[in-house]
C-alpha cells in the first residue's frame, strides 16, 4: 500500500497549505483499492509514515491556525488518535525500525522559531531531545538508520541546508554533507 496526502476533498483544488483540507489516503501500487484514511476538519494531514508492521500510519496534522500535532490512524482508516497536543508543535514524525519509538521535530508551526529533533515512545512518553536547537536554523526530517542506532536530519538556516547524524539515544551531532549549499530530506538505504 502507498499512503499519501491529497486535497481532493477540498473545493479549492489548487490549495496546498492551510486553510486547506488535506487528508490521508491509501492505494495499492497498481492504483486499485483507494481508501480515505482521515476526514479531519480545520487543517491538513501531512508527512505520513507507516509503522514497520504495516498496520498504523503516523502523521502530522497542521491546523488552519498554523499549529501542529502528531496523530496515528490504522491503515484500515480506524483508530484515529492524537499523540501530542498542538501546544507541543511536534511534526515530521518517523517510526523507529522496531516500531517502538518515533523521531520528530518540534516547533512545527508556520511562525515558530528554530526546531530540534526528539524521540519518544509511541504513546507520547519518554521524550529525549537529540539536538538542542541552539542555532539559527531548523532541524527537521529525522530518519532512522535500519538498525535504529542513528538518526539523520536536515539542519537548515538562511544560508544553507546540510545533513547531520546523531545517535538515536543522543550525543554528538556530526555533519554528513560538506559539498553544496542545499542538501536535505535524507533517507537510509535498507542495508
Amino acid at each position: 500500500m502507498i499512503v499519501f496526502s491529497s486535497n481532493r476533498a477540498d473545493a479549492n483544488h489548487d490549495c496546498l497549505l492551510p486553510p486547506c483540507k488535506l487528508d490521508l489516503y491509501s492505494i495499492r501500487s497498481d492504483g486499485s483499492h483507494e481508501r480515505r484514511l482521515t476526514e479531519m476538519e480545520g487543517g491538513a494531514a501531512f508527512f505520513p509514515s507507516v509503522s514497520p508492521d504495516g498496520l498504523t500510519v503516523l502523521f502530522t496534522f497542521l491546523t488552519d491556525a498554523g499549529d501542529s500535532a502528531l496523530y496515528v490512524v490504522g491503515l484500515d482508516g480506524h483508530g484515529l488518535h492524537q499523540i501530542t497536543t498542538v501546544a507541543h508543535e511536534y511534526f515530521h514524525g518517523h517510526w523507529s525500525p522496531d516500531g517502538e519509538r518515533i523521531a520528530f521535530a518540534d516547533n512545527g508551526c508556520i511562525t515558530c522559531p528554530s526546531s530540534s529533533i526528539w524521540t519518544m515512545r509511541v504513546d507520547g512518553t519518554h521524550l529525549v531531545r537529540l539536538t538542542d536547537g541552539g542555532h539559527d536554523g531548523t532541524d527537521y526530517n529525522p530518519q532512522w538508520s535500519p538498525d535504529g542506532a542513528w538518526i539523520t536530519f536536515t539542519r537548515e538556516d538562511a544560508r544553507q541546508a546540510q545533513i547531520y547524524r546523531v545517535r538515536s539515544g543522543g550525543g554528538q551531532e556530526t555533519k554528513v554533507t560538506t559539498k553544496g549549499d542545499y542538501n536535505f530530506e535524507s533517507v537510509w538505504s535498507p542495508n
